[in-house]
């Protein structure tokens, strides 16, 4: 019972954080990857700011916590 909890809150915390980095790859890479230039670099004058490739980083990230939070929740399922 308490194994099943723990993998509850861990699927729950794992999701949150998966669904986090996921919006920081989206509005910090995503949103914007036409206008990169060779160093990396994304002026939006919209926004007045300079994006940066090095956000494409966190995908791999939100990856991991995502299948974390797929693995906890089938694990909390089963038993």
């Amino acid at each position: 019972m308490k194994a099943r909890i723990a993998a509850g809150i861990v699927a729950a915390a794992s999701l949150l954080c998966a669904l986090a980095l996921a919006v920081a790859v989206f509005h910090g890479y995503w949103r914007h990857r036409a206008c990169f230039d060779e160093s990396g670099r994304c002026f939006v004058p919209e926004d007045g700011a300079v994006h940066s490739a090095d956000s494409l980083f966190l995908a791999p990230l939100a990856l991991v916590f995502g299948i974390l939070c797929i693995a906890a929740s089938r694990y909390a399922a089963r038993r």
